[in-house]
């Protein structure tokens, strides 16, 4: 192959290391690296970068569907569910790690000096990165029975912070080479038409998901004074026979049923807003 014109960032001292050529596999051009350059940093293009990118790109999707869902419906994690989720706020913690390894690309530099990368890194995505992997539920657990405790339960800044993960999402679509290879793939393909198509309706079942919990969270900040949907929805089929009131899957829908009527604009009016909140 033709080396490639995008020189090789070095720190200070490591030019004088032996180079050799290496092959990328995925565009098929030569690269200089340096001997010993690479200890424990990935490039942006790596195999091993790119096979944790695709993980954090699954769980991305899920935290995207499920943490609007129990904000929304004060649904917290129980059982497996729990274990899972514990699991899945280490690997989040993981990340931060690995992403102060993971060299970059500035122009036509692909800069790999860990020093470098790491004042990259904490300049652009680390705060928003650190913020939303807290790991809250363990710290819940670690101030059992405190003022402390109690306060992350009831705090509303908690649930903000949970929700900021979905903006990791945004970050991973704007600076993954996955997500730049897949959109490349989506415009070069010959049924590039039906792929926007699929696109414009994963987008829209994402949006009406979105709206479904938001009108859920509204709904359950309500109180008896002031009422809510969900508490005139709860009276309304009270008196139908095997109606739980603890029932999330049924609220779910109904809420999901409203955010639908909403978009389409179609509004039958059997679920309205009862109180200025909801309103608003």
């Amino acid at each position: 192959g033709t080396v490639d014109p995008r020189r090789l960032s070095m720190g200070p001292g490591e030019a004088s290391k032996r180079n050799s050529l290496t092959v990328n596999p995925l565009d098929n051009t030569t690269v200089i690296e340096a001997e010993g350059l690479f200890f424990l940093m990935f490039r942006p293009t790596s195999p091993k970068r790119l096979t944790w990118d695709i993980l954090m790109m699954f769980l991305l999707i899920y935290v995207a569907i499920v943490a609007p869902y129990r904000i929304g419906f004060n649904s917290d994690a129980e059982g497996s569910w729990k274990v899972w989720e514990t699991i899945l706020d280490m690997l989040f913690i993981l990340d931060l790690f690995v992403n102060f390894r993971t060299g970059y690309y500035h122009e036509d530099e692909e800069v790999m000096d860990s020093w470098r990368v790491a004042k990259h890194y904490v300049k652009t995505w680390f705060i928003l990165d650190f913020l939303s992997s807290i790991p809250f539920d363990l710290m819940e657990a670690g101030f059992q029975d405190t003022s402390y405790a109690k306060l992350m339960k009831s705090g509303k800044f908690v649930k903000v912070f949970r929700m900021l993960r979905i903006t990791k999402m945004v970050r991973f679509m704007k600076g993954s080479v996955i997500a730049e290879q897949f959109d490349d793939w989506v415009n070069m393909a010959a049924s590039r038409h039906t792929m926007r198509m699929v696109k414009l309706l994963i987008g829209t079942m994402f949006a009406s998901h979105l709206n479904c919990c938001l009108w859920a969270g509204i709904g359950n900040a309500g109180d008896d004074d002031s009422g809510s949907w969900i508490i005139y929805y709860d009276a309304y089929l009270s008196h139908e026979d095997g109606f739980d009131v603890n029932d999330l899957g049924s609220k779910y829908l109904a809420a999901m049923y409203w955010s639908i009527q909403t978009m389409t604009t179609v509004g039958y009016g059997d679920i309205v807003p009862q109180n200025d909140a909801e309103r608003a």
